[in-house]
């Protein structure tokens, strides 16, 4: 895995920007793995609107390709994008939106899944 800060508006040093990575992990004994691929990339970008200077928006995008040795499934995506809104230094709140094809690399339709998590730190 891999991310690397390639834009920064206020200068180096700063928080606000963005932020690209990438992800590509393989085993090669389908046995032993469900999931023998997976790969994936996104990008975050922390102070999208500058008077919220902690909050960041993402997008990512996955791919996980199924053992063959898994009967009738082959590979699923999810494509997520989720806004983090930094409330309080302790509290954080982040609407999510997925679209997943081929849920479990079934042939499952395409579902959409919207959700929220809240984050509360002691």
């Amino acid at each position: 895995m891999g991310q690397e800060v390639v834009y920064q508006p206020d200068g180096p040093g700063t928080p606000r920007g963005l932020t690209v990575w990438g992800s590509w992990s393989y085993n090669s004994k389908p046995l032993i793995s469900i999931l023998p691929l997976f790969c994936g990339a996104g990008a975050s970008y922390q102070g999208l609107i500058p008077a919220r200077k902690n909050d960041a928006v993402s997008v990512g995008w996955i791919y996980g390709r199924v053992s063959n040795l898994v009967p009738g499934t082959s590979a699923e995506q999810v494509l997520e994008v989720n806004y983090r809104w930094l409330y309080r230094r302790f509290l954080a709140v982040t609407p999510d939106f997925q679209y997943i094809w081929k849920p479990g690399g079934s042939s499952i339709p395409g579902v959409a899944v919207a959700g929220v998590q809240v984050s509360v730190t002691f």
